[in-house]
């Protein structure tokens, strides 16, 4: 990740001992390490090369219409 780009992170509790909390209190990872990670690139979904090809389907969606399929779902 580098500044100025933007992603979309599915995140779950990180649950190791030692490390700080965040501002809100919590710690967090990345799901299934980086395959919860979604690069938006000309508002469109760019999935990282590790997701699985169910969620790759995904791919070069509009981010409104991924989101809206993620709401529809849960």
């Amino acid at each position: 990740m580098s500044p100025g780009e933007r992603y979309i992170l599915f995140l779950s509790n990180d649950g190791r001992l030692g490390l700080p909390f965040g501002n809100a209190g919590i710690r967090c990872q990345v799901t299934g390490i980086w395959a919860g990670k979604f690069r938006v690139e000309n508002g469109r979904i760019a999935p990282s090369p590790d997701t699985s090809a169910e969620i790759r389907k995904h791919e070069n969606q509009a981010v409104a219409d991924f989101l809206e399929t993620l709401l529809a779902n849960r």
